[in-house]
């Protein structure tokens, strides 16, 4: 299964600088059945403007940092449509607010139903996804709506547009 993506955000799309404390993912549509994730996820800066396809190699300015290990979180059942979904970061990271940031996200284990994030596949080269483990994968259109939190303050980067398309993390 494809559940390792990376994402890549512009800095002149986040319009925000500082320590990152929390992520969230956009749902798409209410999930009939609760979901369970366990997660990685690493946080870094690069300088690209669109992903390669090699996970390690997108981090280009400095080494990823990981701000959750092996950290599950769960989706209940009948979440509304458009709901942010935070991840429970164990840790953070410090946004310099002007090189782009890339959010790369595993998930080791899923239970339950499949949560469909909201993206807008209209945006080239901002997606990479793989499975689990793997050091290369697949650049795609698309680019998932994201909501960070900046020094405990929320900052919602690519707001829900008409043309949304959902998919599972990865996917």
């Amino acid at each position: 299964a494809n559940r390792h993506a990376q994402m890549l955000h512009l800095a002149s799309d986040l319009n925000g600088s500082g320590p990152i404390t929390g992520i969230a993912m956009i749902s798409t549509e209410a999930p009939t059945d609760a979901a369970g994730n366990t997660v990685n996820i690493k946080l870094g800066h690069t300088t690209l403007a669109a992903l390669t396809s090699d996970f390690a190699n997108n981090f280009d300015r400095g080494a990823p940092v990981t701000v959750a290990s092996g950290l599950t979180f769960n989706v209940p059942a009948g979440v509304p449509a458009g709901t942010p979904i935070w991840l429970p970061l164990s840790g953070s990271f410090n946004y310099n607010g002007t090189d782009n940031l890339i959010v790369d996200i595993e998930v080791t284990a899923m239970t339950g139903g499949g949560t469909f994030w909201s993206q807008d596949d209209t945006i080239a080269g901002r997606r990479l996804y793989a499975a689990v483990g793997a050091a290369t994968g697949t650049v795609a259109a698309g680019a998932y709506h994201t909501v960070f939190r900046f020094n405990g303050a929320p900052v919602q980067v690519m707001p829900l547009t008409n043309g949304i398309i959902g998919y599972v993390l990865g996917s």
